[in-house]
């Protein structure tokens, strides 16, 4: 019995510490959870607010594609088309667009567009193609 006793009073003394190391060992894994969790939050809500956005902005450009339909429909704008005046044609769908700044009509073929490419603007250009190919009204920026 007498031998065993030396170990046991070794394992009572190094209880207290053992006790403090697991306890800071619980703390970490407490903090580095919260941690984590206050992370995936941070990321859920940003995610959320991104989506969001993305859909006002395509609620935004639908609407103005809408728009630009309803006005190509008109029958001012399809008398100048048909006459091949695009500049009273632009003119036309400008005055019944509130707050439109600017329109320009071009033709299908878009040579003056590929002339001059870098100042009319590749995405614009790049977006008029797309629109010639799902035949659709286009509003490039």
């Amino acid at each position: 019995m007498d031998a065993d006793r030396p170990g046991l009073d070794q394992l009572r003394r190094s209880t207290p510490w053992l006790a403090a190391l697991l306890v800071l060992l619980a703390a970490w894994f407490a903090w580095s959870g919260v941690q984590q969790w206050r992370g995936q939050v941070r990321e859920d809500r940003l995610a959320q607010a991104r989506d969001q956005a993305v859909a006002t902005a395509s609620a935004a450009a639908n609407a103005q594609a809408a728009r630009l339909g309803e006005r190509l429909q008109d029958e001012t704008v399809r008398a100048a088309l048909a006459l091949g005046e695009a500049g009273v044609a632009a003119s036309a769908i400008t005055a019944g667009w509130p707050r439109a700044e600017q329109a320009v009509v071009l033709g299908a073929d878009l040579a003056g567009a590929y002339g001059q490419a870098a100042e009319f603007g590749y995405s614009r250009l790049a977006l008029l193609e797309d629109a010639l190919s799902n035949r659709l009204p286009s509003q490039a920026p």
